[in-house]
C-alpha cells in the first residue's frame, strides 16, 4: 500500500458526484477550503477539513500544507485541486497515473500536445511528454495585473530558488500545478523557505487576490520538487 496523503484544495462549488468521484480514489486526504463553507458536502467530506485563506490560487494551500507538518510527512504528497477533473485532466487517465510511484504529473490534455504558438509563429507552448508542457518564459501573463510585491518577474522567483542558474528560454510545467511528489523533495529546503513563498503568494486581498507570484509559481513547482538542486 502506497504512503501517500493528498492535500486537496477547495474553492468553489462542485456537485456531489464530482467529490464522490475524486474521493474513490483517494484513501488518505485533507481537503483544505478557501470558500464557503456552505458550499462543502460534509456528509461525505471526513473531518480532515481546514479552512485556509482565500488566495484565488491553489498553490497557497500546497504550502499552508507543508509549513503545517513540516517536517513530518508521508513518503509521498498529492497535490491536487478539488475540480481537477474534467478541467487538468480526466477521470481514466488520473486513474492511471496515481497508480505510479514517486512524481507524478496529474495534467493531461490531448489537443495541447499540438504547438500553440504566437501570431508571428514563435512558440508559445506545448505538452511535450504526459502531463510536462514546455511554455515560453515572457512572463506574458502579468500583463494588466498589479506588479508584484516580492517577485515582479519570473526570473526573479527563478533565481530565488535555482541560484546559480540561468534564467532559461522556455519553462517547463504542470499546468494547474496538480502532482504527486516524493517528500524526500520537500525536506530538501527548509521550513523558513516555504514560509516566505506562501507570504508571497497571499498578500493581495479579495476581489482579487491572486498575486503575480502565484502564477511565478506555478511554472517554478518542477524545479521544487522534481528536478536536482543545482
Amino acid at each position: 500500500m502506497l504512503d501517500r496523503h493528498y492535500v486537496i484544495s477547495s474553492f468553489q462549488k462542485l456537485e456531489i458526484l464530482q467529490w464522490k468521484n475524486l474521493l474513490s480514489f483517494l484513501k488518505s486526504y485533507e481537503v483544505f477550503h478557501q470558500g464557503n463553507k456552505n458550499v462543502l458536502p460534509l456528509n461525505i467530506l471526513s473531518k480532515n477539513i481546514t479552512y485556509s485563506k482565500r488566495s484565488g490560487h491553489n498553490i497557497s494551500d500546497y504550502l499552508f500544507f507543508i509549513i503545517k507538518n513540516y517536517p513530518y510527512f508521508p513518503k509521498e504528497v498529492g497535490l491536487i485541486k478539488s475540480n481537477i477533473f474534467p478541467r487538468h485532466i480526466d477521470l481514466i487517465t488520473f486513474k492511471k497515473r496515481i497508480k505510479n510511484e514517486a512524481f507524478v504529473p496529474l495534467y493531461f490534455e490531448k489537443e495541447t500536445f499540438n504547438v500553440k504558438k504566437s501570431l508571428f509563429g514563435n512558440f508559445v507552448f506545448q505538452q511535450i511528454a504526459p502531463g510536462i508542457c514546455l511554455e515560453i518564459a515572457n512572463n506574458w501573463y502579468i500583463k494588466n495585473r498589479a506588479v508584484g510585491k516580492y517577485y515582479p518577474k519570473l526570473e526573479d522567483l527563478y533565481k530565488a530558488i535555482v541560484r546559480n542558474g540561468v534564467f532559461p528560454k522556455y519553462i517547463p510545467m504542470v499546468p494547474g500545478a496538480n502532482m504527486i511528489i516524493k517528500s524526500s523533495k520537500i525536506l530538501d529546503r527548509t521550513k523558513s523557505f516555504y514560509e516566505d513563498l506562501y507570504n508571497s503568494c497571499t498578500y493581495q486581498d479579495p476581489p482579487s487576490p491572486m498575486p503575480v507570484e502565484a502564477w511565478h509559481l506555478e511554472r517554478m513547482m518542477l524545479y521544487l520538487f522534481y528536478f536536482e538542486k543545482l
